[in-house]
This record gives C-alpha cells, sequence and structure tokens, in this order.
C-alpha cells in the first residue's frame, strides 16, 4: 500500500531483496498498488491508482506454445447453473504456466467427469484440488 515495490530471490537459506522501487503520480503523490503482480514470458506486470507496469527486458523474445484444439463441449442441461473459471498465470523456472481453476462441483463423480474431459482435451497433467 506504500507504493514500494520489491523483486526477492528466495532459496533455502533466505530472501534476498533484487530489486526495489517506489512509484508515484502525477506530482510525486505515492500511489497503491493494486492486487497480485503476473509473471509471464520474462516480464513482470502489476497495476497501481495511476497506471499498468510492465517490468522486463524490451528485447525479450517470447516464444509461444501451440494453441490446443478447443474442448469439444455438450450442450448445457436444462436447469444447469453456470460453472466458475479462474485463471491465473505463472512463471515457473522461465516457463508460462496457468492454473485453470472449474467448478464449483457438487460431488466426487461430477469433478472426476470434469477432469477426465479435460484431460481428454489434451492436458494430461490436470488434477483435482478440493478446498
Amino acid at each position: 500500500m506504500d507504493s514500494k515495490f520489491h523483486i526477492l530471490q528466495a532459496d533455502r537459506k533466505g530472501c534476498k531483496r533484487l530489486h526495489e522501487a517506489r512509484f508515484r503520480g502525477k506530482g510525486g503523490v505515492p500511489v497503491e498498488l493494486h492486487g497480485g503482480v503476473a509473471a509471464v514470458n520474462g516480464r513482470v506486470y502489476f497495476t497501481t491508482t495511476a497506471q499498468t507496469i510492465c517490468i522486463g527486458k524490451p528485447d525479450h523474445k517470447a516464444a509461444a506454445d501451440k494453441i490446443p484444439e478447443p474442448v469439444k463441449e455438450d450442450a448445457a442441461k436444462k436447469g444447469s447453473t453456470p460453472a466458475h473459471v479462474q485463471v491465473v498465470p505463472a512463471e515457473v523456472n522461465g516457463t508460462a504456466l496457468y492454473r485453470v481453476r472449474l467448478g464449483p462441483v457438487t460431488n466426487e463423480a461430477e469433478a472426476d467427469r470434469l477432469l477426465n474431459k479435460v484431460v481428454g482435451s489434451g492436458y494430461p497433467t490436470a488434477r483435482i484440488v478440493s478446498e
């Protein structure tokens, strides 16, 4: 909330500060940093009350993954309720990953059916996480 942004590197021994920056609005007024950051393709994105900021090397070339075929879906059943979908980008060891949360599901059989559909659509590492 103090408009200060830190880039940290963690290891088993602790945490090392790689960079620190303070962001200001017009006239040097402090700005508020909003929400979390998105780290993808060698860049870090976040927003403040005044702007959207991207930190990274301008000449970094990202390699795009092949877009998989769309999931084939059955028509929605009468009286069904919409599902919640949340997509969270992350970068792990230099690779862009996306955590996709689907739900809610009402029982284990429905979760298994949904998982089988996702795995069968080309995402073999998909798994069920119950919270």
